[in-house]
């Protein structure tokens, strides 16, 4: 065949077309063949690799179209003597991603590590995603685990091709201690004074005494170990609503601290909370128990924010919905991010990795959270999952999930199943508002599913 093939990749043999090898550059084109006669419609397919990205394919100078029905990276042209097709992919294997690195210090407040930010070494890339680079927490010395301090995130992931900045915040650790109690929190519970939450003591303390009527302030000042907690102890804010939460009464006992909703403004700090496990939701039955989440309901005009989890969750019969932040969400969850794996053996429902439930009693939204917890349910009924929220329940006001992203692998044999929402029966009202957000999962799903 007398044509010229420029490339700035390599060419492998790809199983779908067949191919001559030829070897050059950053990426790997299968499906060129040169016995091909002129005039038979030829296809190839090109796959950078590490992070690059397809720059250029063209024939004779005139680009060539994608053949999208086949899949990503996917061509094809009909050749000719004297043809000069041209591929090129970036060659970037290192991006230049700003990592900016902070610590929480004893009074909460942030401050920076050295100059602040630098250029990730190219250790700390892994390229195993074919759609996202994986970006683990800088080991800084003297903010290490070994001297008590932990990130926020454990690992990062962004789109591939581009450059953002990416801010860890370290943090002191606090672990369970059985003879450390609590009995009242430093602060003044204002804006300006919050309620300030140092210990486990301090969190157990602050969901013993919860409380539908408290609007205070509260804020993280280290991340919390869950992980030594006995089984008997609330781990919790709430858990049961007295009502069913998308009745027309959303009225509760405010001075039930099991059945109570989270009113106020919480802080996570950019801190985390570690070692949750649902199998320690509270000492109350299971059979009065309603929502699954660190906090069971996010009430009508309370926000929870700058908040990272870790663990496990099982939702139970009893569970109507379960998200790792919020089991039932009708306020504000702004810029959390959750690494919870949940699972749903039983009952119907809502599930998320952030919100179970979203609910228009409030104007509800979910702003800037990211998944990478995986949720699967084996339950074959009216199981709504989605990768940020599981269902949308109510339409009385607007509600919205704007610049989120999912990770997270999601796996239902439920009927409803999507990467950023499982389920909406109100899209038609024009109250639901999701914006700006990307899901990078892989879904496993039986019946109606949502990409």
């Amino acid at each position: 065949l007398d044509m010229t093939i420029k490339y700035d990749c390599y060419v492998d043999e790809n199983p779908n077309v067949g191919a001559t090898t030829i070897t050059s550059g950053e990426a790997i084109v299968s499906g060129i063949r040169s016995e091909y006669p002129y005039g038979e419609k030829q296809y190839f397919h090109v796959k950078p690799k590490g992070t690059g990205y397809i720059t250029e394919v063209s024939l004779n100078g005139y680009e060539l179209e994608p053949e999208t029905t086949l899949g990503e990276g996917f061509y094809s042209y009909y050749p000719a003597p004297n043809d000069q097709l041209v591929i090129r992919t970036s060659v970037d294997e290192v991006p230049n991603v700003t990592v900016g690195t902070y610590y929480i210090d004893d009074t909460g407040a942030t401050q920076p590590i050295g100059t602040g930010s630098y250029v990730v070494p190219s250790t700390s890339v892994d390229y195993s995603d074919e759609w996202a680079v994986k970006i683990t927490a800088p080991s800084i010395e003297g903010y290490t685990t070994a001297d008590g301090y932990f990130p926020n995130q454990d690992y990062v992931k962004f789109e591939k091709g581009t450059t953002p900045t990416i801010n860890f915040y370290y943090s002191k650790l606090s672990t369970y201690d059985a003879s450390a109690t609590t009995t009242s929190l430093t602060g003044a519970g204002t804006e300006t004074n919050p309620y300030l939450i140092t210990s486990v003591a301090d969190w157990l303390y602050f969901t013993a005494n919860a409380s539908t009527a408290d609007k205070s302030f509260y804020k993280l000042t280290k991340s919390l170990d869950l992980s030594g907690l006995p089984a008997t102890t609330k781990q919790f804010y709430g858990a049961r609503p007295l009502k069913p939460a998308n009745s027309s009464d959303l009225t509760i006992s405010e001075s039930d601290a099991d059945a109570a909703y989270f009113s106020g403004m919480f802080d996570g700090n950019n801190c985390s909370i570690r070692g949750i496990s649902s199998g320690v939701t509270s000492n109350i039955p299971s059979s009065q128990q309603y929502a699954l989440g660190i906090f069971a309901v996010v009430n009508v005009d309370a926000t929870v924010k700058n908040l990272a989890l870790y663990g496990k969750m099982t939702s139970k019969s009893s569970h109507s919905r379960a998200g790792a932040i919020a089991g039932y969400n009708l306020g504000t969850i702004q810029n959390c991010i959750n690494y919870v794996d949940i699972s749903r053996p039983e009952n119907n429902g809502g599930t998320g990795g952030i919100v179970g439930d979203m609910n228009g009693t409030g104007a509800a939204r979910v702003d800037g959270c990211v998944n990478y917890g995986s949720i699967s349910s084996t339950y074959t009924a009216n199981v709504a999952m989605g990768g940020i929220v599981g269902y949308f329940t109510n339409d009385k006001n607007p509600m919205s999930v704007t610049n989120c992203t999912n990770f997270g692998s999601l796996s239902s044999k439920g009927n409803y199943l999507g990467g950023i929402i499982g389920r909406t029966d109100y899209i038609k009202t024009n109250k639901i508002t999701i914006d700006n957000c990307d899901n990078f999962s892989n879904l496993t799903y039986y019946k109606i599913c949502y990409k």
